[in-house]
Order: structure tokens, then sequence, then C-alpha cells
């Protein structure tokens, strides 16, 4: 099993009936592990086929921009590699997002801004400081910028690096 360190060093233990909201969950192994440690996941990612359940995995087949979400009703939101693919409804999203974190409750995020090849080399249109803008209302625990090593990845045509953030804020 392939979970986030991220994820494992800022996702705090679990309450009693704690939900995590996973943006872009996709078929990653961290809705696993945070389901083992005694969270409920609302898993939400667009290629889903449909709504499933899967022990304490409830998984939604939509776009965090339709996803209906409650104020205050997650200890955490995780969002790796997802955020970059919101488009011009991210500053709308990102609000969403904060509102429905409990307080104290943990944004954790991982964006890639870079993809540099032999074959391709794209920025995204998202930055570090629109991102820190985006979620200004957040206290900021960690930020780290780096490149990634040069080898595939499932879905990739070919190998290449991306330049991310990873991003951990807290609801004050």
């Amino acid at each position: 099993m392939h979970v986030s360190q991220l994820v494992q060093n800022f996702i705090p233990k679990p309450q009693s009936n704690e939900y995590i909201l996973n943006v872009g969950a996709g078929h990653n192994d961290d809705n696993h592990w945070l389901a083992d440690q005694g969270y409920a996941i609302h898993a939400v990612d667009p290629t889903y086929s449909e709504e499933a359940k899967e022990g304490l995995i409830q998984k939604f087949p939509v776009g965090i921009q339709d996803f209906v979400l409650l104020p205050e009703k997650y200890k955490a939101i995780v969002a790796m590699n997802s955020l970059q693919f919101v488009g011009p409804d991210l500053p709308k999203v990102a609000l969403k997002l904060m509102r429905a974190l409990k307080p104290d409750g943990v944004l954790v995020c991982r964006v890639p801004l870079k993809l540099r090849s032999a074959v391709q080399n794209r920025d995204a249109k998202l930055t570090v400081e629109n991102l820190l803008n985006l979620f200004a209302d957040l206290e900021q625990l960690y930020l780290k910028e780096y490149w990634t090593d040069e080898k595939p990845h499932p879905g990739a045509d070919f190998p290449h690096r991306h330049y991310v953030v990873d991003f951990v804020a807290k609801k004050k």
C-alpha cells in the first residue's frame, strides 16, 4: 500500500464518527489507510462510474465543483494532485472547502505546478502564491516546493518531472 506521507504525518487520529473528504480520490490507497484508522471517507472523483459504498468509504462520481458540502462536516480534507483540474471555479471551491472543515480541521494537498520532459513543457495556471491566497484564512502548518523524480507513473505517456507544492493548513 502506498499511502501519502503527508496524509500519514498530518491527519490526526479520529475521534468517534469523524469524516474526511478526499477530493479527486481516484483509486489511491489513502482512502483505505484512512478508513483503517477509523475515519468515514467521502471520496469525490468524476472518474468513478457510480456511487458506491465500500465499508467506511463512500464514493461519489462527481467533481468537487458539484458536490454538496455541509458546513463544518470534515475533520480533514485531502486533495492530492487534484486541485489543478478544478479550473476557473477554484476560488469558489477553495471557499467551499474551507467552510466544510470543522474548527481545527486540516487541509492536506499536493498540487503539481509545472511539468518538464523531453516531449513537453507545461506550467499550470496555479502558482504557490495563488494557492496561499486561496487558503489565506487557514493557518499554514507546512509548505514544501520541490521537483519530483523523472520516472513514469501510472497513466503517464512518457517520463517527466513535476514541480509540486505540498501544503497543509488548519482551520483557525
